[in-house]
């Protein structure tokens, strides 16, 4: 994966996904959204990269993934969030 900003693997009609894209949109993050349910590149990378194909799936630049959404979610505050 050649991006500098994470990657948000996603389904556009899982409510889990839909809180981390709001919690992305709230904190003006620059994040690439790859949508998996309707593109089988898309699965096919998550699956290569994280050995599954359950979203919502962030990889950071350095590779590293986060899978569960509050985990997703306080990465994303604690990187992005407003100090204090």
């Amino acid at each position: 994966m050649a991006s500098y900003r994470p990657v948000l693997f996603h389904r556009v009609l899982s409510p889990s996904c839909a809180r981390v894209r709001r919690t992305i949109a709230a904190l003006g993050v620059d994040v690439e959204l790859r949508e998996v349910l309707l593109s089988r590149r898309n699965r096919h990378a998550l699956r290569e990269l994280a050995g599954h194909v359950r979203v919502p799936c962030l990889v950071l630049p350095d590779a590293e993934r986060l899978e569960e959404e509050a985990e997703i979610e306080k990465y994303l505050r604690l990187r992005y969030g407003p100090p204090g």
